[in-house]
C-alpha cells in the first residue's frame, strides 16, 4: 500500500498518515514505534 505525499508550502513532501505518539506512555511508544517500523512504516 503507498500512502499518498502532500506538498507542504516549502515545497517538501509528506506523507498525509503520519503515525503519531504524543499521548502514548513512554513506557508503550518505543514499543509500538519498534513494531511499526518492522511492519514497514517509514516516514520519508
Amino acid at each position: 500500500m503507498s500512502i499518498p505525499d502532500i506538498d507542504l508550502s516549502n515545497g517538501v513532501p509528506m506523507p498525509q498518515l503520519g503515525f503519531g505518539v504524543w499521548q502514548v506512555p513512554d513506557g508503550e511508544a518505543e514499543k509500538a514505534v519498534t513494531l511499526a517500523l518492522e511492519a514497514g512504516y517509514r516516514s520519508n
